[in-house]
Protein backbone atom coordinates (compact mmCIF):
# COMPACT_ATOMS: atom_id res chain seq x y z
CA UNK A 1 0.00 0.00 0.00
CA UNK A 2 1.33 3.43 -0.84
CA UNK A 3 1.77 5.80 1.76
CA UNK A 4 -0.57 8.98 1.92
CA UNK A 5 1.19 12.55 1.69
CA UNK A 6 -0.90 13.65 4.43
CA UNK A 7 0.41 12.57 8.14
CA UNK A 8 -3.09 12.01 10.86
CA UNK A 9 -2.13 12.69 14.37
CA UNK A 10 -3.14 10.36 16.20
CA UNK A 11 -6.14 11.92 18.19
CA UNK A 12 -7.62 12.79 15.17
CA UNK A 13 -6.75 8.96 13.05
CA UNK A 14 -8.48 7.79 16.92
CA UNK A 15 -11.71 10.14 16.01
CA UNK A 16 -11.88 9.52 12.76
CA UNK A 17 -11.96 5.58 13.42
CA UNK A 18 -14.51 6.12 16.04
CA UNK A 19 -16.53 8.16 13.48
CA UNK A 20 -16.70 5.77 11.25
CA UNK A 21 -17.33 2.69 13.36
CA UNK A 22 -20.10 4.80 15.06
CA UNK A 23 -21.85 5.74 11.96
CA UNK A 24 -21.90 2.25 10.55
CA UNK A 25 -23.18 1.09 13.62
CA UNK A 26 -25.66 3.55 13.70
CA UNK A 27 -26.79 3.24 9.61
CA UNK A 28 -26.93 -0.80 10.59
CA UNK A 29 -29.94 -0.58 13.80
CA UNK A 30 -31.41 2.53 12.62
CA UNK A 31 -34.35 0.65 10.34
CA UNK A 32 -34.90 -1.31 13.34
CA UNK A 33 -35.08 1.62 16.11
CA UNK A 34 -38.68 2.43 16.06
CA UNK A 35 -39.95 -1.33 15.58
CA UNK A 36 -41.90 -3.62 18.07
CA UNK A 37 -40.09 -4.66 21.39
CA UNK A 38 -38.03 -7.83 21.77
CA UNK A 39 -34.97 -8.45 19.59
CA UNK A 40 -34.78 -4.97 18.11
CA UNK A 41 -35.02 -3.42 21.50
CA UNK A 42 -31.46 -4.60 21.56
CA UNK A 43 -30.88 -2.55 17.93
CA UNK A 44 -32.72 0.05 20.08
CA UNK A 45 -29.92 0.39 22.64
CA UNK A 46 -27.07 -0.06 20.36
CA UNK A 47 -27.99 2.81 18.81
CA UNK A 48 -28.48 5.09 21.63
CA UNK A 49 -25.09 4.00 22.72
CA UNK A 50 -23.45 4.52 19.76
CA UNK A 51 -25.33 7.68 19.19
CA UNK A 52 -24.14 9.69 22.02
CA UNK A 53 -20.90 8.04 22.18
CA UNK A 54 -20.51 9.57 18.58
CA UNK A 55 -21.91 13.28 20.16
CA UNK A 56 -19.78 13.53 22.68
CA UNK A 57 -16.69 12.41 20.70
CA UNK A 58 -17.69 14.51 17.57
CA UNK A 59 -17.78 17.59 19.76
CA UNK A 60 -14.31 17.09 21.47
CA UNK A 61 -13.20 16.42 18.28
CA UNK A 62 -14.83 19.95 16.97
CA UNK A 63 -13.94 21.57 19.98
CA UNK A 64 -9.91 20.39 19.99
CA UNK A 65 -9.35 21.36 16.10
CA UNK A 66 -11.18 24.91 17.12
CA UNK A 67 -9.25 26.19 19.75
CA UNK A 68 -6.38 23.00 21.06
CA UNK A 69 -5.45 23.25 17.63
CA UNK A 70 -6.25 26.66 16.54
CA UNK A 71 -7.82 25.57 13.41
CA UNK A 72 -9.94 28.18 11.74
CA UNK A 73 -13.67 27.81 10.11
CA UNK A 74 -11.81 28.64 6.66
CA UNK A 75 -9.87 25.10 6.93
CA UNK A 76 -13.24 22.80 7.51
CA UNK A 77 -15.60 25.31 5.43
CA UNK A 78 -13.26 26.90 2.87
CA UNK A 79 -16.88 27.58 0.84
CA UNK A 80 -17.51 30.20 3.09
CA UNK A 81 -14.63 32.52 2.40
CA UNK A 82 -14.03 33.80 -0.91
CA UNK A 83 -9.99 32.67 -0.63
CA UNK A 84 -11.40 29.17 0.31
CA UNK A 85 -13.81 29.11 -2.90
CA UNK A 86 -10.68 30.08 -5.05
CA UNK A 87 -8.72 27.16 -3.56
CA UNK A 88 -11.47 24.43 -4.16
CA UNK A 89 -11.79 25.63 -8.10
CA UNK A 90 -7.99 25.53 -8.30
CA UNK A 91 -8.61 21.96 -6.35
CA UNK A 92 -10.57 20.83 -8.95
CA UNK A 93 -8.56 22.77 -11.95
CA UNK A 94 -5.40 20.38 -10.57
CA UNK A 95 -7.35 17.20 -10.98
CA UNK A 96 -8.66 18.23 -14.25
CA UNK A 97 -5.03 18.49 -15.21
CA UNK A 98 -4.32 15.01 -14.00
CA UNK A 99 -1.70 16.62 -11.42
CA UNK A 100 -1.83 16.11 -7.69
CA UNK A 101 -2.93 18.39 -5.85
CA UNK A 102 -0.47 20.22 -3.08
CA UNK A 103 -0.82 20.10 0.99
CA UNK A 104 -2.02 23.05 1.62
CA UNK A 105 -2.55 24.65 5.38
CA UNK A 106 -5.88 25.84 4.53
CA UNK A 107 -9.29 23.83 3.60
CA UNK A 108 -9.56 23.52 -0.37
CA UNK A 109 -11.12 20.36 -1.52
CA UNK A 110 -10.21 18.28 1.19
CA UNK A 111 -11.11 20.72 3.99
CA UNK A 112 -14.49 20.98 2.38
CA UNK A 113 -15.06 16.83 2.08
CA UNK A 114 -13.85 16.94 5.73
CA UNK A 115 -16.11 20.06 6.60
CA UNK A 116 -19.23 18.43 5.25
CA UNK A 117 -18.74 15.20 6.93
CA UNK A 118 -17.98 17.08 10.13
CA UNK A 119 -21.96 19.36 9.63
CA UNK A 120 -23.45 16.07 8.94
CA UNK A 121 -22.60 14.25 11.57
CA UNK A 122 -23.21 17.08 13.96
CA UNK A 123 -26.81 17.23 12.46
CA UNK A 124 -27.15 13.36 13.06
CA UNK A 125 -26.30 13.55 16.77
CA UNK A 126 -27.51 17.10 17.73
CA UNK A 127 -30.92 15.84 16.14
CA UNK A 128 -30.87 12.61 17.52
CA UNK A 129 -29.77 13.34 20.85
CA UNK A 130 -32.29 15.89 21.14
CA UNK A 131 -34.86 13.63 20.33
CA UNK A 132 -33.79 10.69 22.78
CA UNK A 133 -33.97 13.77 25.61
CA UNK A 134 -37.98 15.11 24.08
CA UNK A 135 -39.23 11.63 23.78
CA UNK A 136 -37.87 10.07 27.27
CA UNK A 137 -36.50 12.73 29.46
CA UNK A 138 -38.90 16.08 28.60
CA UNK A 139 -41.96 13.88 27.49
CA UNK A 140 -42.33 16.25 24.41
CA UNK A 141 -43.85 14.13 21.59
CA UNK A 142 -44.40 17.07 19.20
CA UNK A 143 -40.70 17.76 19.48
CA UNK A 144 -39.21 14.71 19.22
CA UNK A 145 -41.58 14.01 16.30
CA UNK A 146 -40.00 16.95 14.50
CA UNK A 147 -36.73 16.16 15.73
CA UNK A 148 -36.89 11.95 14.20
CA UNK A 149 -37.95 13.13 11.41
CA UNK A 150 -34.91 15.71 11.14
CA UNK A 151 -32.73 12.86 11.71
CA UNK A 152 -34.42 10.72 9.11
CA UNK A 153 -33.91 12.95 6.42
CA UNK A 154 -30.29 13.69 7.11
CA UNK A 155 -29.63 10.10 7.34
CA UNK A 156 -29.34 10.31 3.44
CA UNK A 157 -27.17 12.59 3.63
CA UNK A 158 -24.81 10.40 5.83
CA UNK A 159 -25.32 7.47 3.02
CA UNK A 160 -24.61 10.49 0.31
CA UNK A 161 -21.30 11.11 2.35
CA UNK A 162 -20.15 7.84 2.65
CA UNK A 163 -20.56 6.70 -1.10
CA UNK A 164 -18.52 9.98 -1.87
CA UNK A 165 -15.92 9.22 0.74
CA UNK A 166 -15.91 5.74 -0.57
CA UNK A 167 -15.83 6.53 -3.92
CA UNK A 168 -12.60 8.91 -2.79
CA UNK A 169 -10.28 6.08 -1.54
CA UNK A 170 -11.18 3.98 -4.31
CA UNK A 171 -10.16 6.59 -6.08
CA UNK A 172 -6.54 7.56 -3.99
CA UNK A 173 -5.85 3.86 -3.34
CA UNK A 174 -6.87 1.54 -5.77
CA UNK A 175 -7.54 3.21 -9.54
CA UNK A 176 -4.03 3.26 -11.20
CA UNK A 177 -4.52 6.45 -12.78
CA UNK A 178 -1.89 9.14 -13.19
CA UNK A 179 -3.81 11.68 -11.80
CA UNK A 180 -3.86 9.94 -8.02
CA UNK A 181 -0.46 7.62 -8.96
CA UNK A 182 1.30 10.09 -6.49
CA UNK A 183 -1.51 11.43 -4.14
CA UNK A 184 -1.93 8.02 -1.91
Amino acid sequence: MRRSHHRWNPFSLICHLIFAVGVIIQLATGPWVGTSPGWPHTFRTIHFASGWTLFVVIWIYVLYHLIAARKRLALFYPWIFARGRAMIALDIQTLVKQRKIPVRAMGGLAGMVEGLGILVLLGMTVTGAGFYLAKFVWDCPNLAYMLIVTHQDLSGFVWAYIGGHGLMAILHWVLPLRCFKDMA
